[in-house]
């Protein structure tokens, strides 16, 4: 009897068909920087929904790509910042004003 139950459980757990497995990590932040770069707009719970991941790991990406952009800014390769849009409680790319 025991054993027919372990086996409905082992059942139940893997007919779960719906469950997306979260990407790496750095295949989350290119494609993030890839829709920031295309003019898109990041939307911290929708990324974390996409991507199978919380909204706190979304913004711990973001600020990785924020760091990358300064490194950018400070050697003069590009100008762009990272610009959180409060009408749209989002994220995108945007220009650093001197």
């Amino acid at each position: 009897m025991r054993q027919d139950a372990s086996k409905n459980m082992a059942i139940k757990s893997d007919d779960r068909k719906d469950t997306k497995l979260s990407m790496p990590k750095n295949q989350r932040l290119l494609m993030i920087y890839k829709k920031l770069l295309d003019g898109g707009f990041i939307k911290k719970s929708c990324m974390a929904r996409d991507y199978n991941v919380s909204e706190r790991t979304i913004q711990r990406d973001l600020r990785d790509i924020e760091l990358f952009l300064a490194e950018e800014r400070v050697f003069g390769t590009d100008g762009r910042c990272l610009v959180f849009d409060a009408s749209s409680n989002s994220y995108c790319l945007g220009r650093k004003v001197r």
